[in-house]
């Protein structure tokens, strides 16, 4: 999924880049994020150029223990998408916070009404949609909502009975098009 193109080289021009990427696999939850901060803020001073977004939403979260054959973290996916030039909506990292991307509604958004041919949309493969956070943010259940507007099908895998909530919206998706759960 990320390619080592001649944009990905090309984008390297300051030399503590390799040591701040070593530290996005850190088994240290606070060098990981300490990495992934000064990564972000070089791109902001512009020492660090990144190639253009292609307009492509990386929508994956991970884990910081969820298998990679790569060995990759979720903060070095992260950087990885945008070395690539893919937008990122969040990263999830157990060893201390969840990481929301502000606008992830809007990118689904755009992405769902640039999509012509509409696919299975499945959520919960690598993090439970419905973790604690969700209670207060909702950010599941209004992006249901427009995957239901879109008129996409879903999946949802989850162990929590938070999914109860939003049962009114994946019986309306169901109705109109496909739901299920797992």
């Amino acid at each position: 999924m990320f390619s080592r193109n001649k944009a990905s080289r090309r984008c390297i021009i300051n030399a503590n880049v390799p040591k701040l990427e070593a530290g996005l696999n850190s088994f240290d939850y606070h060098e990981r994020i300490s990495s992934l901060h000064e990564l972000a803020s070089l791109v902001q001073r512009e020492e660090v150029e990144l190639p253009p977004q292609l307009g492509i939403v990386n929508l994956h979260c991970h884990t910081f223990f969820s298998y990679n054959a790569y060995g990759h973290s979720p903060a070095s996916l992260a950087w990885l998408a945008k070395k690539s030039g893919f937008a990122a909506i969040g990263i999830v990292d157990f060893d201390g916070e969840v990481v929301v991307k502000a606008n992830a509604l809007e990118l689904l958004r755009r992405e769902l009404r640039s999509k012509r041919v509409k696919g299975y949309i499945g959520t919960g493969a690598m993090h439970d949609p419905y973790m604690p956070a969700e209670r207060r943010l909702e950010l599941t259940r209004r992006a249901l909502a427009l995957i239901a507007e879109q008129r996409f099908p879903v999946h949802v895998l989850t162990k929590s009975d938070l999914v109860l909530r939003d049962l009114d919206l994946l019986l309306a998706i169901d109705a109109a098009i496909a739901a299920s759960t797992s």
